[in-house]
């Protein structure tokens, strides 16, 4: 299963990665999102702790970090894997914000049918978040 959101955001594709690598900071926009963190920089292969509103603490690794472009999350779940994409499109005057969740797995049709509508739900919420905190980013 994949679904994806995306937004049209007044902001260069810097300012909101810059937002972004600022894991620690996600819960102040990600409404989904209670505690991150990073055991390292923003980079691929980094690992992590993401606490969700509706769940237990969980691991997290940071992969495909483009800067200014595009990262990848992933957490496990007992045999299915979840992955986060986040990719920026510059555009003339904003940029194009797409976050895409798949899961993948023997399990992910179960998973997917359990979590998943939560977390289509939040997506919304999610990337207007990151709409106002890039927004007021960037002309404040």
């Amino acid at each position: 299963m994949q679904f994806s959101e995306e937004i049209i955001i007044k902001a260069t594709s810097n300012e909101i990665f810059n937002i972004y690598s600022k894991v620690n900071e996600w819960p102040s926009w990600d409404p989904d999102v209670v505690e991150s963190s990073l055991f390292g920089d923003f980079s691929s292969g980094v690992q992590g702790v993401l606490k969700p509103v509706n769940g237990p603490k969980a691991k997290i690794h940071l992969t495909d970090v483009v800067q200014n472009k595009a990262f990848t999350v992933t957490s496990t779940l007992p045999l299915c894997k979840l992955v986060f994409e986040h990719e920026l499109e510059e555009l003339e005057a904003s940029t194009r914000v797409i976050h895409r969740v798949t899961f993948e797995g023997p399990l992910s049709r179960i998973f997917s049918r359990i979590i998943g509508p939560q977390i289509r739900r939040g997506l919304p919420e999610t990337l207007k978040g990151l709409k106002n905190i890039s927004e007021n980013f960037s002309h404040g």
